[in-house]
């Protein structure tokens, strides 16, 4: 088993597509969930400041975290030919490590950050990059189901280690220890233990199995993934950088919370997207258009995500002012830009997915960096002027330019092979 080569996935099939996308959905929201837990008992029983504190963390500590998994979850499903688990093992303890050097150095030289929360956050983020690349383990095995059960498993933890410290009145630094790395901590235990042959890798000398050449193929395909993953992060992470410098950690809790809402949206669409791409590298050969596919299958995707998506809204806006105080109540103007930002989130995955389904890793880190450079514009530009209007104005837009370039790229190379109607009766079936 140490040594075994991974092939990439097959066709699912709708039904084995439909399943794996539900767990894995289900996985999401769970990790969603434990993470807006920990933000919202921090603001409820410590202060809007603490929340503040803990979202900077989690905005610097992101796109460093988001890099260094090198897309290596897709690449498990995609890569062809396949490499050795031995190899994965070994891109992924060596650039976890080097993301957490990275990040306790920002520590130390990031304005108005506090080095022990940030140092904490980015355990809690090794422990989540090693998990996401678990995923594509379970995934690949047909164990979707178990991916769920890690991740519920997640949110007992979080829920337990918080309520423990906010009972005994421990500091706010020992609440992020045990309701955010611990609960981080048990998720990558729950992996490990069901699979205790691959396990023992993460900590064993690595066997002949893995290769110099094999490690090097891997970090040259992931590196643009991992990049361009990493520059959308910072297309919420800027705002939340603008709203910060010029408004307080207080404000920025406030940005946070109603941009939770697209990123609910962006935890759904991630497993469906997950879930997608063994379907669209085997029927590909039947593409006709592009834009096409990626247009058809964010149409499926809308009537999921689009009603969910509303629904949270009106619940953040009703719910928050009562739990967490006025100070949280949101105007007509915040809604619409975030409303708008949910409604374009299934266009714009559909169009990145279809993009990395035909290898154009270039263009999709084309597409993110530009989005993230307008966003940061919008931020810097508004936020100061009109504070949180202005951060989710920019991520709306950033959003809009992803989408249209997406689409641009797509259609700029013409016909290639067709999907249309594959996608479509995967949706009918």
């Amino acid at each position: 088993m140490t040594d075994e080569t991974v092939a990439p996935a097959n066709d699912l099939g709708a039904g084995e597509e439909r399943r794996s996308s539900t767990w894995l959905v289900s996985a999401n929201v769970a990790r969603y969930g434990a993470q807006t837990l920990v933000v919202a008992a921090a603001a409820k029983f410590f202060s809007a400041g603490d929340a503040g504190t803990l979202a900077l963390a989690m905005a610097i500590t992101a796109p460093i975290f988001v890099v260094s998994n090198l897309g290596l979850r897709n690449l498990y499903v995609t890569l062809d030919p396949p490499v050795s688990f031995a190899d994965y093992v070994s891109v992924r303890r060596s650039w976890t490590g080097l993301a957490l050097a990275l990040a306790a150095a920002s520590a130390f030289v990031v304005a108005g950050a506090s080095p022990l929360i940030l140092v904490l956050v980015a355990v809690g983020k090794a422990f989540d990059g090693i998990s996401d690349f678990y995923i594509a383990v379970y995934q690949v095995g047909r164990r979707s189901r178990s991916v769920a059960v890690a991740f519920l498993v997640q949110v007992v933890v979080t829920v337990v280690g918080g309520a423990c410290a906010i009972q005994a009145d421990l500091s706010f630094p020992t609440f992020i220890a045990l309701a955010l790395v611990a609960s981080s901590a048990a998720t990558q235990l729950y992996f490990w233990l069901g699979d205790p042959a691959r396990w023992r890798q993460f900590f064993l000398r690595l066997s002949g199995a893995s290769s110099r050449s094999a490690r090097g193929r891997l970090v040259r395909a992931g590196l643009p993934v991992g990049l361009s993953s990493g520059v959308v992060a910072l297309n919420v992470a800027m705002p939340q950088y603008a709203m910060r410098a010029s408004a307080g950690e207080a404000d920025l809790a406030r940005y946070v919370f109603i941009t939770y809402v697209p990123v609910a949206v962006e935890l759904l669409l991630n497993p469906l997207s997950q879930a997608w791409l063994p379907k669209a590298r085997a029927g590909k050969a039947l593409w006709t258009s592009s834009v096409g596919a990626a247009v058809a299958v964010a149409r499926r995707w809308t009537l999921i995500t689009a009603p969910l998506g509303f629904v949270a809204l009106g619940a953040a806006v009703l719910v928050l002012p009562h739990v967490l105080g006025e100070f949280f109540r949101y105007g007509v103007v915040t809604m619409t830009w975030v409303a708008a930002s949910i409604l374009m989130l299934p266009l714009v995955f559909a169009a990145m997915t279809t993009l990395t389904v035909l290898n154009r890793y270039r263009e999709a880190l084309a597409v993110n960096v530009t989005s993230v450079v307008v966003a940061g514009v919008v931020a810097w530009t508004f936020v100061p002027s009109v504070g949180i209007d202005g951060g989710v104005a920019a991520l709306a837009l950033s959003q809009a330019v992803r989408c249209g370039l997406g689409l641009w790229f797509l259609a700029r190379r013409g016909a290639v092979p067709r999907l249309v109607s594959t996608v479509e009766q995967g949706g009918r079936s």
